[in-house]
C-alpha cells in the first residue's frame, strides 16, 4: 500500500523551512536564542546538513523538517579519534499547537539513532551521538502543551518514575523572541520581525539589515532564500485589486521593488498572508491527528491479535509495534493470516 501523502505545504511555510537549509540559521538560533553554555562547546563552523541518514516513508511524510550535525570542540585532535563525535540537531517547523509534541520528537529522535546502528555509525562503546530536539512555533494561538515528556505520564507511585522515558524539547516562539537588529547578526530574529512587519518601511528597515549580515559572494543563496520566502508571503496577501508582484531574486532588487511600488501599504496585507498559512497549517494538524489515532487503533487490535496466535508478547515485540507507522501496521496484520512465526509476520526483510 503506498503511504498516504500529506497536504502541500502553503507556498510561503515551504520557503520559510528552505531558510533553514542554510547554516546560518542554525548558527544563529544556537548562538543567540538557546545560548547555553553547552553550545560554546560547539565549533559552529563544522555544522552540515544530514542527508545520509534514511529514514521511514512515514517519517518522511509526518515532516521531520531538518537534522543537522556538528562537531564538538577539541574532542578529536588525535587520529585515532572516531571519524563523528557529534551532537544531531533536529529542527521541526510548528504552526498550530500541539498536545503530543514532544512524543513525536521523541519517536523522530528513535528513529534517527535506528537508522545509525543500522549503519553502525555510532561513537565509540557502541554509544548513540546526542540528539537535540528544537520546536520552532510560529503560530498564532499562545502554546499551552506541554514540552516534558513526564507531563504526559500520569502520575506513578514512588520507585516507579524512575522507569519512566525522560524528554524534552526546545521550545522556541517566534512570537516570544527578543529582535535586536542593531546588534550582531541574528538572522532567526530578523526573520521573527518580517513575520511581525505590517508596512513597507518595517520590511524595508530589516531588508537593510540583513543585506548588511549577508554581503558575502558566497551568502548569495541565503539572501535568494530570505527574497524567496518575503514574496511568497506579499503574493500570498496582495489584493486582487493590486499589481501583481514582481518575481525578484535578491534582497538589494526586492528592498528596490518595494521602496517604488508599495508605499501605501495596508497594515492587513501581511496579516492576511499569515493568517491563510496558518489556517492551512491547522488544517494539515487535525488531519495528522486523525491519521495518528488510525495508527494507535491499528496497533491495538493487532496487538491483540498477535497475543491470540503466539501468547503474551515480550517487551521487544511491543516496542516493534509502537515504533511502526500506519502501513507497517497494516502490512504486518495481512501476514498474519498466513505466519507460523512472529518472523513470518515481520517479513523476510526485518528478520
Amino acid at each position: 500500500m503506498c503511504a498516504k501523502k500529506a497536504s502541500p505545504l502553503h507556498p510561503h511555510d515551504k520557503a520559510r523551512r528552505l531558510l533553514f537549509d542554510h547554516p546560518e540559521l542554525i548558527e544563529d538560533l544556537l548562538r543567540r536564542h538557546v545560548a547555553a553554555p553547552w553550545v560554546e562547546e560547539l565549533d559552529l563552523s563544522t555544522l552540515e546538513r544530514v542527508t545520509e541518514i534514511s529514514l521511514s516513508e512515514d517519517l518522511k511524510e509526518r515532516r521531520a523538517d531538518a537534522i543537522w550535525k556538528v562537531r564538538w570542540k577539541n574532542r578529536s585532535s588525535s587520529r585515532s579519534a572516531p571519524p563523528e563525535v557529534y551532537l544531531l540537531i533536529l529542527l521541526e517547523f510548528q504552526s498550530t499547537p500541539t498536545r503530543y509534541m514532544v512524543l513525536r520528537l521523541l519517536d523522530y529522535t528513535l528513529r534517527i539513532w535506528e537508522a545509525l546502528i543500522r549503519r553502525k555509525d555510532w561513537l565509540p562503546g557502541r554509544r548513540l551521538p546526542p540528539v537535540f530536539p528544537v520546536v520552532l512555533y510560529n503560530g498564532r494561538r499562545p502554546w499551552r502543551g506541554p514540552w516534558s515528556l513526564d507531563e504526559l505520564i500520569a502520575p506513578v507511585p514512588e520507585g516507579l518514575a524512575e522507569y519512566q522515558p525522560q524528554a524534552r524539547c526546545f521550545p522556541l516562539d517566534e512570537r516570544d523572541l527578543p529582535i535586536d537588529l542593531e546588534g550582531g547578526r541574528d538572522l532567526v530574529a530578523a526573520l521573527a520581525a518580517l513575520d511581525r512587519g505590517e508596512t513597507s518601511e518595517e520590511l524595508e528597515r530589516i531588508i537593510e539589515r540583513l543585506l548588511t549580515w549577508l554581503e558575502l559572494e558566497e551568502q548569495k543563496p541565503l539572501r535568494r532564500a530570505f527574497a524567496g520566502w518575503i514574496q511568497s508571503v506579499l503574493s500570498t496577501a496582495r489584493p486582487e485589486s493590486e499589481p501583481e508582484i514582481r518575481n525578484v531574486d535578491d534582497l538589494l532588487e526586492l528592498k528596490s521593488m518595494l521602496h517604488e511600488t508599495v508605499k501605501e501599504w495596508p497594515k492587513q496585507w501581511l496579516a492576511r498572508g499569515r493568517e491563510e498559512g496558518r489556517e492551512i497549517g491547522r488544517r494539515e494538524g487535525r488531519q495528522e491527528g486523525r491519521q495518528m489515532g488510525r495508527r494507535e487503533g491499528e496497533r491495538e487490535l493487532l496487538a491483540q491479535l498477535l497475543t491470540q496466535k503466539f501468547g503474551d508478547l515480550d517487551e521487544a515485540t511491543r516496542e516493534r509495534l509502537d515504533r511502526a507507522d500506519l502501513d507497517t501496521l497494516q502490512r504486518w496484520a495481512r501476514h498474519l493470516l498466513d505466519a507460523s512465526t512472529l518472523d513470518e509476520v515481520w517479513g523476510e526483510t526485518e528478520r
